[in-house]
């Protein structure tokens, strides 16, 4: 995970505690209200230098990368008090969607994701299906050289 995106996660979790929720960073599982799981970092779509000759597409020194860090948002909690942590935590996210890191921007969006995949991330991880939201975290960063 790139500084800015792990720094971003970090702040997150401080904004989501200072709004009253306890959060903690990493796999569900504990006696927080949230658990903040980053689970899939890739990289998003990114210009490219146009092909010559039929070559394939390269990336120069300087060409900047889009990353995405996708996490979701999960429940501690099997009550009324869950939807409730979970319902203020989008809140919070929808209120201020970009968060500067240093000089590097990102962007938190929520994102759709099939029932069918949230079952299998939780399967994967031995754990019980509970109740989240999923989004991304998405940034630029200049690759070194």
């Amino acid at each position: 995970m790139t500084s800015a995106l792990a720094a971003a996660l970090k702040q997150l979790c401080q904004r989501l505690r200072d709004h009253g929720l306890s959060v903690k960073l990493g796999a569900p599982g504990d006696d927080s209200d949230l658990a903040l799981w980053p689970w899939q970092l890739t990289p998003g779509s990114s210009p490219r230098s146009a092909p010559v000759g039929g070559s394939a597409p390269t990336l120069s020194a300087q060409t900047p990368i889009i990353l995405e860090l996708r996490f979701l948002l999960v429940s501690n909690k099997d009550s009324e008090d869950a939807v409730h942590a979970l319902t203020l935590a989008q809140t919070i996210l929808a209120q201020s969607p970009i968060m500067q890191v240093s000089d590097t921007p990102v962007q938190i969006a929520s994102e759709s994701l099939a029932p069918d995949h949230l079952a299998a991330l939780f399967t994967a991880a031995g754990m019980c299906l509970s109740l989240s939201s999923a989004y991304v975290a998405r940034c630029t960063v200049l690759p070194h050289s």
